[in-house]
Formats: C-alpha cells, sequence, structure tokens
C-alpha cells in the first residue's frame, strides 16, 4: 500500500490533528479525511479538538480490522477515554456528525 504523505503545519492545527495525520496517511482517503476534520477545526475553533478526537475514536474502534490497521492505531494515539457505558458516538452531537462524515471515506 502507498503512504500519503500528509503535512500539517504546527502551529496551524491542534495536536489532535498533528498526532493523526501520520496514522490517517497511510488510509487511502486518509488526506480526504484529515481536509476534512481541518475544516471542522478551522470553523468551530479550539474546543472542537476533543469532538474530532472521539470521532477518531469510534472510527478506530468501530472500523478496524486488527491490530495492524492503521485504524487501530487511532483508538489509543489521541487520549481520547470514552466512558464505559458509550458504545459509539452519542446521536445529535457534534462527534456523531463529524463521525458520520468522515466514516463514509473508511
Amino acid at each position: 500500500m502507498k503512504t500519503q504523505n500528509v503535512r500539517i503545519p504546527r502551529k496551524r492545527y491542534s495536536e489532535t490533528l498533528r498526532t493523526a495525520a501520520p496514522i490517517l496517511a497511510k488510509l487511502r482517503n486518509g488526506e480526504r479525511i484529515l481536509t476534512i476534520l481541518a475544516e471542522y477545526e478551522r470553523s468551530e475553533g479550539p474546543g472542537i479538538e476533543i469532538d474530532i478526537a472521539g470521532a477518531l475514536y469510534w472510527i478506530g474502534n468501530l472500523h478496524h480490522s486488527g491490530q495492524n490497521c492503521p485504524l487501530y492505531r487511532l483508538t489509543g494515539a489521541l487520549g481520547y477515554r470514552p466512558s464505559l457505558l458509550e458504545r459509539g458516538p452519542e446521536t445529535g452531537t457534534l462527534q456523531e456528525i463529524i463521525y458520520n462524515e468522515i466514516s463514509a471515506w473508511v
């Protein structure tokens, strides 16, 4: 599989996107997913970082194909830890909207 070169300027994007970029670069549509997330971050501001981390966590948790899958790495890389009662993004939240948009590209 060819790895895409996804570059994230250090000061422009959150730590979450800078951490996720190398992982997403290994996906076929990783650059598109990162672009979508960057657009959310620019439009919503810094408070959206937890929603992005949560959406990426659930993408990794619900769509990975095993421990060698790049998506699996998302579950531990971003520092998001769901409660024991969570089984996916909470209905009606921004996290769910982001999850739904990027899951179409996984």
